[in-house]
């Protein structure tokens, strides 16, 4: 049986998928009886329901230029001799070197084809997206299209174009109070109206923990990653949000609270006044276009560039003297991409304003040109290159 490698491969990936012709399938039986480790490796792939699906996405591929990328990515090159043929059971790990290298680009839908820019791929923006627990456990998947629940205590949940709405109807008698957590993952962002007629913004891997009812003295909840605030005005029942690095006290305004740092939080205030403890006790109050960072020991207070914080919200990115490094998380954790520096990066600071809808190649093209740094984009990776 005289064939290149790549027929070899394509050959093996039919005989598994079930699509030989009868003369096809007499080579590879031939084969088979030639070769014990060539059956027993046959036997495993075809009797795992993973890999032919996997398999039924390869057998689209063009067989010699994945296998030119795995040799491109991976740096091994065979001698011309052992080119010209290869034994049956090494088809096999060429067919499993191609599955590696070419699923994740593949079944990732946000990876998509740059015919503006030349790079590999290019990956879309983050959506609305979300994960919301129930106080039972039971999670639900939230995105554009509605879903109504309801839960233990009668309250009405309803999630829409990227908005979760809680409306509390007549309480039932539960012995605690319920509580519910919201999480948004990377590339994604989510919008929450609570059921006192707050609303609140989650940034991208950032989660609320909040009860569905609040109390009639208070209203307490707890906060990690990034979000905007709009409190509903209530003096007889203060709004406490909590995260690691200290808490916020208000009655009724609009800030962002930036806590993705575990050991700080920054509080800039939009409009009202709000009150900013740190865990040593120490306060400080804050006045619209300020800012605190409260850590475990201090609170400091410096003016608040307002525009450039709660630009997330908005939907652009707005940086403004910037260091590269902190533009690259925003963009990893928008885009939910890695970000890898294949050098030593100037410690300059950048500036720029874009809008968040736009495709990673867009963004790292306005970057390039601010910037004069190299950027690829490889599948869910981008490599920075001084």
């Amino acid at each position: 049986m005289d064939k290149n490698p790549y027929d070899i491969a394509d050959l093996i990936i039919r005989y598994l998928q079930g699509k030989l012709t009868p003369e096809e399938e007499q080579d590879v039986n031939r084969l088979i009886s030639e070769d014990q480790v060539l059956r027993k490796l046959l036997d495993q792939y075809r009797n795992t329901t993973e890999v032919k699906q996997r398999l039924a996405f390869l057998g689209k591929l063009d067989k010699e230029k994945a296998w030119k990328d795995v040799i491109k990515k991976t740096g091994h090159v065979a001698p011309k001799t052992k080119r010209i043929w290869i034994p049956y059971a090494a088809a096999i790990a060429l067919i499993a070197a191609m599955l590696i290298w070419w699923r994740p680009t593949a079944q990732n839908e946000r990876v998509v084809n740059d015919p503006s820019y030349g790079y590999a791929n290019d990956v879309l923006p983050g959506t609305a997206q979300a994960e919301l627990i129930l106080s039972d456990g039971k999670r639900m998947k939230l995105g554009e299209t509605r879903i109504g629940v309801n839960e233990h205590d009668g309250t009405q949940l309803v999630s829409e174009q990227g908005e979760l709405r809680y409306t509390p109807t007549e309480a039932k008698n539960t012995e605690h109070p319920l509580v519910n957590t919201l999480k948004v993952p990377e590339a994604g962002t989510y919008r929450i109206r609570l059921p006192d007629g707050s609303t609140v913004w989650l940034n991208a891997l950032s989660e609320l923990e909040f009860p569905v009812r609040f109390s009639e003295s208070e209203r307490t909840v707890y906060l990690k990653g990034e979000a905007f605030f709009e409190v509903a005005h209530n003096p007889a029942q203060p709004f406490n949000v909590i995260t690691d690095g200290g808490e916020v006290n208000v009655l009724g305004t609009a800030f962002n609270v930036d806590a993705y740092a575990t050991d700080a939080t920054t509080t800039a205030l939009v409009s009202g006044k709000v009150i900013v403890k740190a865990k040593s006790g120490k306060k400080a109050i804050l006045h619209p276009r300020q800012q605190a960072v409260a850590n475990e020991h201090a609170i400091s207070v410096q003016v608040a560039d307002v525009e450039k914080i709660t630009a997330w919200k908005n939907g652009y990115f707005h940086f403004r003297h910037d260091g590269l490094e902190d533009i690259m998380h925003q963009i990893s954790r928008w885009y939910g991409v890695k970000v890898s520096y294949r050098s030593k990066i100037p410690k300059e600071n950048y500036g720029g304003t874009v809008s968040r809808q736009a495709t990673l190649a867009e963004v790292l093209e306005m970057l390039k040109d601010i910037s004069g740094l190299s950027f690829e984009i490889d599948g869910m990776t981008v490599f920075v290159t001084n």
